[in-house]
């Protein structure tokens, strides 16, 4: 809609790149006078917003930096998908659609899921008789800590 002209003007929306599903991420909106903002993720990933995928609903803001809590729904797929932001003076406004005034902005963003009831136990050992079982003789190895990368960055 409004890039038509060639100009990336989505600075209006400070919205992180990745947030957990079942969180709530606190977000700037940066506005031009007062209005409303009417927001939505695709949790589904199927690239339209639907109803149940709002997370704004004709929240009125300030003329400036707004900080707006943004609940992220638990039943969020994991994965890459995007989110709208849509900020006028009159509100009511669905994901698509003409408005009068404002500014559209849509921002990617990638869900995570939370690590559930994960745990790590044990000791870290020479494994003498290289049997991969800690057995009589296998020498304990201080001064290790051991990681768990839940999602693939480290």
């Amino acid at each position: 809609g409004d890039d038509r002209n060639g100009i990336d003007d989505e600075d209006g929306v400070v919205f992180p790149a990745e947030v957990i599903a079942g969180e709530t991420v606190m977000i700037d909106v940066i506005t031009m006078g007062n209005g409303h903002l009417n927001a939505w993720i695709d949790y589904n990933q199927v690239g339209f917003f639907a109803n149940d995928e709002s997370v704004a609903v004709n929240l009125e803001l300030q003329d400036g930096t707004n900080q707006v809590p943004i609940e992220i729904a638990e039943a969020a797929i994991e994965g890459e998908t995007t989110s709208r932001f849509r900020f006028s003076s009159e509100g009511g406004l669905g994901p698509t659609g003409l408005a009068n005034d404002g500014e559209v902005e849509d921002h990617p963003v990638r869900i995570r899921r939370r690590a559930v009831g994960a745990h790590i136990r044990g000791k870290k050992y020479h494994d003498k008789d290289g049997d991969g079982k800690f057995s009589r003789g296998d020498e304990a190895i201080s001064d290790w800590t051991i990681f768990l990368d839940t999602n693939g960055d480290e």
